[in-house]
């Protein structure tokens, strides 16, 4: 049986409680950095679209340099994009692993048993 003693007893075996909006605040950073890249994607495009059009007005080859660089710009952005999520979620993992006693460099456990 438990009895209410019991309840109010924290081992030191335990990692100690981490109010929630600290472990949130990597999630919160993570989030805004991609998020913010999530915004220049459009930015690129609508960049390559008029700058595409003046250039094929100068060249005379519509629509040949815009649709390659709205094409390209895509592709760029989205390849920024991933890797950016790629390197944030990384670092998280990183911090997370941190938290938890594990050394990435190293591959040891530092934490109690």
């Amino acid at each position: 049986m438990i009895d209410s003693s019991d309840l109010n007893k924290t081992s030191t075996d335990e990692p100690p409680n981490r109010p929630a909006n600290q472990s949130l605040k990597g999630l919160t950073v993570l989030g805004s950095g991609v998020s913010g890249l999530g915004c220049a994607v459009p930015i690129l495009v609508i960049a390559a679209i008029f700058i595409g059009r003046w250039l094929d007005d100068q060249a005379g080859t519509s629509p040949w340099i815009m649709l390659a660089l709205v094409i390209g710009s895509v592709i760029f952005g989205l390849a920024v994009m991933v890797s950016s999520a790629l390197s944030a979620a990384k670092a998280a993992q990183d911090q997370y692993n941190r938290n938890k006693g594990y050394d990435n460099r190293s591959h040891n456990f530092h934490g109690k048993d």
